[in-house]
């Protein structure tokens, strides 16, 4: 039976949502958006938007394979209903963090730890890497949703005893098939690493195929519709998506994206949990007297090992990649505090302290410091915000060291950090992350019918700011080689790009691009170029000329 809830601890239900309207509410759209990934995942959803067109992706107006639509249609929604601004970009990975932390206190009361329901939510949501990525515009968070929902929903259906197991099970599958409109064939790769093993672990294997095809029909079933739309239209996304997307990007480790050692998850996971790594100190016991317990440790134990194995032998690492392991942490976590005979997550006293103090240390380091190397002079106001901050941090962690309110301060000191990290960034890491302040304000300098050019890596903020598609590209063709095959004119050599600033007199031409590109460039004299240590853009202005002057040819 689910574990009651103490009257002590009435307090998590509102912490739950107090952490959550913070972390993931407040300041969510001040900061502009991040390349590359922020400016491409809102860029592809406003071309749907525009063109209409729900099945084949775009970016700069050329198809984009890399990933299937469930993520670009979430954003492109919010976008319909907010506005083609920040917060709707950022909103539905927001909400996917919520909704998985709402899965998880739900299963944590169907599995006999419903006393736990809410700080296994507030873990989750409170974690370093989950808070960053729920405030930002990637795939990540509503993939870990879908996959979490998957095996949650495959778990109960094998542990009732109604005759509903089949629906329930078919209900995993569909997860299943949403995780793979979001990110591929990783969406039915994981589900099955995780309930595979544990299955086997459990002796479960003839019961398991015995239902196994419910999953497998709702897992197709789901994605189909948008599979043979994309393939009527574009005849070549399968075989680019499967093998180039899938098969190369796995083996192919000389072009593998993010090469990393293969140990690289075990500090990254360390780094990804803080500050709730902390609570693994001690004596872990996972030894339940419960069958259904026993099953559920299982399920968190392969759940968080095999996925990461998985990852670990991949060519290309990125702790991304593991969020969908953060729920089954959280709920670990949890599962240690009863076993510690514990109603709430209490980190032992002296690590409270030295945590806190630590942290209180470096913020006053910083106050006395007179110049951080990421703050620039004439920033002393925020370098100053950034220190206190910090020592609010540690206060927080200092004053949660006592049992009752521990998760409680934790959880505070993490969402003043949160909050706060808007207002506190640096404005040099701002000018090398976000181009789209510097974007904007070449805006007085262009016209309508003005001649746009980037680069690869400024494109989708390009495509973003000035809303615009279909823009000429220059030097690397990065991300879009494959989407310029279809129409090669947007790509131009060093000498094409010369003509096209005589072929773009009348109405003038702008360059966007990084200073280490322009430096490899030889290109005219512009009349106007502006940019900051990492971005600039070039003009040429339209050149006025009398009814009798003669047009340079193109």
């Amino acid at each position: 039976m689910p574990c009651e809830i103490d009257p002590s601890m009435k307090w998590q239900k509102g912490t739950f949502w107090l952490l959550f309207m913070a972390i993931y509410g407040v300041g969510i759209g001040y900061l502009p958006l991040f390349m590359p990934d922020e400016t491409r995942y809102a860029e592809i959803p406003r071309e749907m938007l525009e063109a209409k067109n729900w099945s084949v992706p775009t970016l700069n107006g050329l198809p984009y394979f890399e990933k299937p639509v469930l993520g670009y249609w979430a954003v492109a929604c919010s976008m319909a209903v907010f506005g083609e601004t920040e917060l709707a970009v950022r909103l539905p990975a927001a909400l996917a963090v919520l909704l998985t932390a709402l899965v998880m206190a739900r299963f944590m009361q169907f599995v006999g730890f419903g006393a736990y329901r809410y700080q296994a939510a507030i873990v989750f949501m409170s974690c370093l890497l989950v808070a960053c990525l729920g405030r930002l515009a990637l795939l990540d968070s509503l993939f870990s949703l879908c996959v979490c929902l998957s095996v949650v929903l495959y778990f109960v259906g094998s542990n009732i005893t109604s005759g509903r197991q089949s629906a329930w099970v078919f209900a995993a599958g569909a997860a299943a098939g949403l995780a793979f409109l979001v990110k591929g064939f990783l969406g039915f790769l994981l589900p099955a690493l995780i309930l595979g093993p544990f299955f086997v672990w459990q002796g479960m294997v003839k019961s398991t195929l015995s239902r196994v095809h419910w999953a497998i029909f709702g897992a197709l079933i789901v994605p189909l519709p948008w599979a043979l739309m994309v393939h009527a239209q574009e005849a070549d996304f399968w075989r680019y998506f499967i093998w180039v997307e899938h098969i190369q990007r796995f083996f192919s480790a000389p072009k593998s994206q993010h090469p990393e050692p293969w140990w690289y998850y075990l500090p990254a996971l360390g780094v990804g949990t803080f500050p709730w790594v902390f609570y693994l100190i001690g004596k872990i016991r996972l030894k339940m007297s419960a069958p259904m317990e026993t099953r559920f440790v299982r399920l968190l134990l392969c759940w968080i090992l095999f996925p990461v194995a998985f990852f670990s032998i991949s060519s290309g690492k990125l702790l991304t990649y593991v969020l969908p392991v953060f729920p089954a942490f959280a709920m670990l976590l949890c599962v240690i505090a009863k076993t510690r005979s514990m109603k709430t997550l209490a980190f032992p006293r002296h690590v409270h302290l030295w945590i806190g103090m630590s942290i209180i240390g470096l913020g006053l380091t910083t106050m006395i410091v007179s110049s951080f190397s990421f703050y620039q002079p004439n920033e002393s106001g925020t370098a100053q915000l950034f220190s206190w901050v910090i020592v609010a941090v540690g206060a927080l962690v200092v004053w949660s060291r006592n049992t009752n309110r521990s998760s409680l301060g934790i959880a505070l000191a993490m969402a003043t950090f949160m909050v706060s990290l808007p207002w506190i960034l640096p404005t040099k890491l701002m000018e090398r992350k976000a181009p789209v302040e510097l974007i904007e304000q070449s805006h007085v300098h262009l016209n309508d019918q003005m001649t746009i050019v980037s680069d690869s890596s400024m494109i989708h903020s390009v495509n973003w700011t000035l809303k615009r598609k279909c823009l000429y590209m220059i030097g690397d063709r990065g991300e879009l080689d494959y989407g310029l095959n279809y129409h090669p004119q947007l790509w131009l050599q060093e000498s094409e790009f010369k003509d096209l600033i005589l072929a773009s007199a009348e109405h003038g031409l702008a360059l966007f691009t990084t200073q280490k590109t322009l430096a490899t460039l030889n290109v005219p004299t512009p009349d106007l170029q502006s940019g900051n240590q990492k971005f600039v853009y070039l003009i040429w202005k339209p050149i006025v000329r009398s009814s009798s002057s003669p047009r340079p040819s193109s």
